[in-house]
């Protein structure tokens, strides 16, 4: 009998010990959230808010996406949900933080197991098994396009025009723009001019974010502007900062909004560009 329970013993010992080391050691990043992060059921800000994760929480990368990283998620069907990258910072994984990590990971599946054997327990006892809505729901969602290049239209806010706008985006953070548009020039006693502008611009994005179901990139930028009026053709310059938002029903247009100053404003006979301009632009992108 003695011989019997120590061999049980050993074996149960061995089975534990496989089980930790299969559970550590395979991810060698980790992702550390900076103040809250969404985490969603798939790669995409279309898809579903599974749960959230605090700040300061340390995330395993099972697989690095590029925008997205896969973690595991105890409570999803394959036990993984994933993350935006710009809800945290990508570290190198330390030994500790991985044996901490496994070890979460198992009182997880084991809190998870007991739970599954209290329902299905239920529903025997009240003879009928609820249906998982997980099953008898269409898995959908919308991917993000790389938002390479968009072409689209501009309007002036302050004095109403229309035009046409290009952006391309290039590594994430740099950009290039080309507005051109024909808005009206004022003068001090009121008369007004149409004027031909080109204001090719460099952009800079800022950190971006998911709200929801929405993409926002806040960036900024400057360049020259190019006017021409009464024959004429003068240069002056302009700096603004705006944001662009990407929603999830339709990924390839994106909407945005932004305020500029400018200074050097040239003076055609009296009739001069406002100095605070204000404008709204939509781009449908190609790639």
């Amino acid at each position: 009998m003695i011989r019997h329970a120590s061999a049980a013993a050993i074996a149960l010992l061995c089975n534990a010990t496989a089980l930790y080391g299969q559970s550590v050691g395979t991810p060698i990043t980790e992702l550390i959230v900076k103040a809250s992060a969404d985490v969603h059921k798939f790669p995409s800000v279309g898809s579903p808010v599974i749960g959230s994760a605090r700040g300061g929480t340390v995330l395993e990368i099972r697989r690095n996406l590029g925008s997205w990283v896969e973690v595991p998620w105890p409570n999803t069907e394959a036990g993984i949900a994933f993350v935006h990258v710009n809800a945290g910072m990508i570290a190198p994984r330390s030994t500790a933080a991985a044996s901490q990590a496994a070890a979460a990971q198992i009182a997880a599946v084991a809190a998870a197991a007991t739970a599954a054997r209290g329902a299905n327990s239920s529903a025997r006892v009240s003879g009928s098994v609820p249906a998982r809505q997980g099953a008898s729901q269409q898995a959908t969602y919308v991917s993000l396009p790389q938002h390479r290049i968009g072409m689209g239209a501009s309007m002036n806010v302050s004095k109403p025009g229309f035009g046409a706008t290009a952006r391309t985006w290039w590594k994430h953070r740099l950009g290039v723009q080309f507005n051109a548009s024909r808005p009206r020039l004022e003068s001090a006693d009121g008369q007004s001019v149409t004027s031909t502008q080109f204001a090719p611009s460099v952009l800079y994005s800022l950190p971006d974010g998911l709200i929801s179901s929405v993409w926002l990139r806040p960036y900024l930028g400057a360049g020259p502007r190019f006017y021409r009026a009464n024959l004429e053709t003068q240069l002056g310059y302009e700096a603004f900062g705006g944001a662009e938002a990407t929603f999830a029903a339709m990924p390839q247009l994106a909407l945005s909004a932004d305020m500029g100053y400018r200074w050097s404003r040239p003076s055609f006979n009296g009739f001069q560009p406002r100095q605070l301009g204000f404008s709204f632009a939509g781009h449908w992108y190609v790639k």
